[in-house]
């Protein structure tokens, strides 16, 4: 049951949301709103909160007092697991993973290019990210789900159920029963020559202006869509902000940097590798 200090949020089955504010001592039901109570999943971003039901993807951000749906536009759909990669959040569903750049306010159909086998469950590590089916085994992708390569090498039985990444291991368990492990590193070889690709897919032109005091701003070429992650580092390596993560169309684009770091306060230029 997922908690935000002493709050936790308990998903039922036909009984909507239940929340306990004193570390479950004392429970209150809260479905305003929520207009499937088949919830199968709950999931917390900051001050947002994510209920995944038998027909759809319900958000809340008021610690669960109101709900709405989030996912209008799409297909019923029942929602089996949340995750957040980057800044990003999926979800996989039914008949599709789903992914959200907003909080979960909205949501696209990330395509898998697989047809007739159900997403059950997300995991993330060492800069992949994997989703587990219902009979085809496991996928992964190390570009924030622009492209997926299979990862099901030694896996004999394909229904995945459940999945986490601990250390540098992807721990599986499947139906009708056991539990599978494999290197994280793997899934840097399964897409290696999707990586070669990357590596030619862009260009970048100096910042302008350089130096600066205030404010400098670079231009980059991506010749196919992906996952771009963009940070500005100290002299010792270390990340001052993240300016850009996540998933952009091929074309030109812009990026600016105020010269102040994640928390708001100036950096000194000089500072910056």
């Amino acid at each position: 049951m997922p908690r935000k200090d002493s709050t936790i949020f308990c998903g039922s089955w036909q009984s909507g949301i239940a929340r306990s504010q004193d570390n479950g001592a004392t429970w209150k039901t809260i479905d305003s709103g929520l207009t499937d109570l088949d919830v199968r999943c709950i999931f917390i971003d900051g001050a947002t909160v994510l209920a995944g039901s038998s027909s759809g993807i319900f958000r809340s951000t008021d610690n669960g007092d109101t709900w709405v749906e989030a996912s209008i536009g799409l297909l019923p759909m029942a929602a089996h697991d949340f995750l957040k990669f980057g800044t990003a959040i999926f979800a996989a569903c039914s008949n599709s993973v789903l992914r959200s750049n907003d909080g979960g306010a909205s949501w696209i159909v990330v395509d898998l290019g697989l047809t007739g086998h159900q997403p059950m469950c997300l995991a993330a590590g060492g800069g992949a990210l994997f989703v587990g089916l219902s009979g085809d085994g496991v996928l992964c992708s190390t570009d924030a789900g622009s492209t997926w390569k299979p990862f099901t090498e030694g896996l004999t039985l394909p229904f995945v159920w459940s999945m986490s990444a601990s250390n540098d291991q992807l721990f599986i368990g499947n139906w009708p029963g056991g539990v599978w492990r494999r290197p994280l590193s793997d899934a840097l070889l399964a897409v290696q020559h999707e990586e070669n690709e990357t590596v030619a897919s862009f260009t970048i032109s100096p910042n302008y202006p350089n130096p600066f005091s205030d404010r400098t701003a670079m231009q980059y070429k991506l010749t196919r869509s992906g996952f771009v992650s963009v940070r500005v580092c100290d002299l010792f390596g270390r990340t001052v902000k993240i300016l850009l993560a996540e998933v952009q169309p091929s074309g030109i684009h812009t990026l600016s940097w105020n010269a102040r770091d994640g928390a708001g306060n100036r950096v000194a230029p000089e500072a910056i590798s």
